[in-house]
């Protein structure tokens, strides 16, 4: 489950299937100063660390080693590029393939990151959230 704060209220999506399962349009500033978030619906009762415009973060490195990196060679775009397990994008610099991939370029990133179980991928811009999701294997 994500769960969005934005000046629009709060959301909550499930990353497996991308559905929205939960709103409310209220303003929600609360524990904004400490990057954290009371959860809505199926998060309802939890406290939500938060990451975004204020600071925070999410994982970059999965447990099974994909990882990511933000490149900045045009400011202000941000590349966010995706590395396959166990690799860097700077392995070209000792002789090794690289192997990554950009799955973005943005100009008003706000937070990017793994789930905490590695199976979903988040970016979020000041107008959007990109959702990507992998099986299990």
């Amino acid at each position: 489950m994500l769960l969005i704060v934005s000046s629009m209220g709060r959301g909550v999506i499930d990353c497996c299937d991308c559905a929205k399962v939960a709103r409310d349009e209220a303003e929600y500033y609360a524990g904004e100063t400490y990057l954290e978030a009371e959860g809505i619906g199926q998060l309802e009762g939890k406290t939500i660390r938060m990451a975004g415009l204020t600071g925070g973060g999410l994982p970059n490195v999965t447990q099974d080693g994909w990882m990511l990196e933000i490149v900045t060679l045009d400011w202000p775009e941000h590349d966010v590029l995706l590395a396959e397990p166990y690799t860097t994008i700077y392995d070209s610099l000792y002789g090794k393939p690289s192997r990554f991939k950009k799955i973005a370029r943005e100009s008003e990133l706000r937070a990017y990151g793994f789930s905490y179980t590695g199976k979903s991928l988040v970016i979020a811009t000041s107008s959007e959230i990109v959702v990507y999701g992998r099986e299990n294997k």
